[in-house]
């Protein structure tokens, strides 16, 4: 039986290399749509500024470092403030950040000190996000400022320091204020009244390192399943042209026969998949993780799940043009409540539905393999809910199939 699946397999495949048309959006179409989505939301995390230090004291280089330090930014300090004033008011950044030139000497003197925010109009929202940093950030510099003015307030109000000489005074007023400064950092590392953060259990909290990491398995995914409408079209067009009544009177047995087309379609879904994943590895940096070999069986796993809704579709539709239909919506609806399209919220009715789709599962198998970078062990629910779904699928196909 299985020399008789393999030459069944091996007709389907050749078939299907001859059809462009499907080749095309079964291999092109989620490469296309998994970088134009990624790329729509930025390609890398984070909020692009462009960064213009102008000052060169000791307040604005820490102001510097410090917004260097902020996952959510990724920033520019290639530009001029004149050039970044430009790029932002021609809608190619989202906005800007100018450390104008005796910020620190004015923060020193205790004088009005203010950094320039640059905002497109048309992104307000990003606008608001980077003005609040901005103010989060000066936080330092503003104690600084009061504290020595605090400190240099209350020593000239002792007639001993005015009678010290000017250098003597600034030198007790910098001591001070350094011991003064650094305890205070120090109860800010440890504060004696702390707030414990306890995670739920059994919740990562995880991240991904930009919107491709997510866009290229979500869309390899939502892809794979297009292959139900080649697999129930090609299936309900021999019927009608009776190439399967032939196939019957031939000494193949009815098990060979769908052991090979569904063989041959998870062949066509596995290498789809995988290259969809290499491009985005190799050309956008998608994370490779650290367990090929879960890759592959989380991809056989996939192409069982959408080959069986393919051989499914084939055994309930009655033409061609109804299984083309049906293929196509049960396509876009399982993409949207899986996750495909957009990402499903970790808890509410949407987050319930979605654990039945094995969209779902597939997305939360590869992101875990890739982004989170855990093993092969760590997918087997992922794994064994997509075949489960894939059985089943083909139980019932092989059961309702009619070959005439």
């Amino acid at each position: 039986m299985m020399r008789q699946a393999l030459v069944v397999a091996t007709n389907e495949v050749r078939v299907l290399l001859a059809d462009r048309g499907q080749l095309l959006t079964l291999f092109l179409m989620p490469l296309m749509f998994a970088t134009v989505i990624g790329s729509a939301f930025g390609g890398s995390p984070g909020i692009s500024i462009l960064l213009v230090n102008e000052d060169d004291g000791a307040h604005g280089a820490q102001f510097v470092e410090i917004l260097r330090g902020i996952d959510a930014l990724r920033i520019d300090e290639s530009r001029s403030a004149d050039q970044a004033d430009r790029i932002v008011g021609e809608g190619e950044a989202l906005a800007a950040i100018v450390i104008p030139a005796g910020f620190s000497a004015r923060v020193d003197a205790y004088e009005r000190a203010a950094l320039r925010v640059i905002v497109d109009p048309a992104h307000e929202q990003y606008g608001a996000i980077v003005t609040g940093i901005a103010r989060e950030v000066l936080a330092p510099a503003v104690v600084r400022g009061e504290v020595q003015h605090g400190i240099r307030e209350a020593l000239a109000a002792s007639p001993e320091i005015r009678s010290l000489e000017p250098a003597e005074r600034a030198a007790l007023e910098e001591a001070i204020a350094g011991a003064t400064l650094a305890r205070l950092e120090e109860i800010a590392a440890n504060p004696p009244i702390a707030v414990d953060v306890e995670e739920m259990e059994g919740i990562e909290a995880r991240g991904l390192e930009s919107a491709y990491a997510y866009s290229f398995p979500s869309y390899a995914v939502m892809f794979a399943f297009f292959i139900v409408g080649t697999v129930s079209g090609t299936i309900l067009g021999e019927r009608e042209h009776g190439t399967l009544r032939r196939l019957l009177a031939s000494p193949l047995t009815r098990g060979a026969i769908i052991s090979g087309k569904m063989l041959a379609y998870m062949l066509v879904v596995t290498v789809q998949v995988l290259l969809v994943l290499s491009v985005g590895m190799a050309a956008f940096g998608v994370p490779a993780g650290r367990a090929p070999l879960g890759l592959l069986v989380l991809t056989v796993a996939l192409s069982l799940a959408a080959t069986g809704l393919g051989m499914l579709v084939a055994a309930l539709a009655r033409t061609q043009r109804q299984a083309g239909a049906i293929s196509l919506i049960v396509a876009i609806v399982l993409a949207a409540l899986g996750g495909s399209i957009v990402t499903i919220p970790p808890d509410g009715f949407l987050n319930a539905v979605s654990r039945l789709i094995p969209h779902a599962h597939a997305i939360e198998g590869y992101l875990r393999l890739t982004s989170y970078g855990q093993a092969l062990a760590d997918v087997w629910p992922q794994i064994g809910a997509l075949a489960a779904f894939g059985a089943a699928c083909s139980l019932v196909a092989a059961w309702r199939l009619r070959y005439q």
